[in-house]
């Protein structure tokens, strides 16, 4: 009697385990796949906030400066700054994927290779806007 029901109970969790294994596993591919999109979104926007802070400083003229705190996605491989363009690539899973947004103003290279939080500081100096 007890080796019947301890059967049927151990029939009873593999037959749940079975099918819900399956389903978890699917839910999660699926939001991972809705974060991925998320820090691509969150990319576009940090990347345009760095070029309107940039392009303003740069309207502003020599002596100018704008410190500005930016949240890099958890996927960020790295940030580029360079003469007119303001590019971040994220690591996804089909691969690198790289957004950009151009800039109007002559900036000196940049580069960070972090994510997170991070300060920045914009200055107009000589001409050129130097980023910090």
């Amino acid at each position: 009697m007890k080796g019947q029901s301890a059967l049927e109970t151990l029939v009873t969790v593999s037959t749940l385990l079975i099918f819900t294994v399956p389903m978890v596993l699917l839910v999660l591919s699926a939001s991972g796949l809705r974060l991925e999109d998320l820090s691509v979104f969150h990319a576009r926007t940090t990347v345009q906030q760095i070029a309107d802070t940039v392009n303003e400083v740069y309207l502003q003229g020599d002596g100018s400066t704008r410190t500005i705190l930016v949240q890099l996605p958890s996927n960020t491989k790295s940030l580029n700054i360079s003469g007119s363009s303001v590019v971040i690539y994220l690591s996804t899973q089909s691969g690198v994927y790289e957004i950009s947004h151009p800039i109007l103003a002559n900036a000196s290279s940049f580069s960070l290779s972090r994510s997170g939080l991070t300060k920045m500081d914009v200055k107009m100096e000589h001409g050129v806007v130097v980023i910090q």
